[in-house]
């Protein structure tokens, strides 16, 4: 018989010899298994500790400010509510009880402010219009010693 010839593409290559000095080798480079690559080196921990920490620093820096932002307005919206809430019964009051009601001189408490208060005030008693002043004062912890003056008008 005579010999077969070998089909095509069923001829089976040999792989090189491996020479185990370079076995797993890329050029000058370690393999990806080799033990003595696995893990982090201790320059990229540091570098990336440094990184969050500048990170963190500037995070910080930029909330402290809009924290003490937040909790001014919070105050200032708290005093507001708090004059908007008297100009409103001031309103709803008859004419001829607002005297009685809100006498001049009148200190209203604001227990939700550090010694916050509200002093009704009046630039005429027996005037018709009746001009109300309202002086609100507080101690803010963010701005200090705050004070701000509202008006209002009624007419009998």
């Amino acid at each position: 018989m005579a010999p077969r010839s070998p089909r095509r593409g069923a001829e089976r290559s040999r792989p090189p010899a491996r020479n185990p000095d370079i076995a797993g080798s890329v050029g000058p480079f370690l393999a990806l298994g080799d033990p003595r690559r696995s893990g982090f080196s201790m320059i990229e921990i540091t570098i990336a500790i440094v990184i969050l920490a500048v990170l963190s620093f500037t995070t910080a820096l930029v909330l402290v400010p809009v924290s003490r932002e937040h909790r001014a307005a919070r105050e200032t919206d708290i005093a507001n509510s708090a004059v908007r809430n008297i100009l409103e019964s001031i309103h709803a009051t008859p004419f001829n009880e607002i005297l009685a009601r809100y006498p001049d001189g009148q200190v209203i408490d604001i227990a939700a402010l550090p010694n916050g208060e509200i002093r009704v005030s009046y630039e005429n008693p027996g005037a018709d219009p009746l001009i109300v002043r309202l002086d609100l004062s507080w101690d803010s912890p963010e701005q200090g010693p705050t004070q701000r003056s509202f008006f209002t008008v009624r007419t009998e």
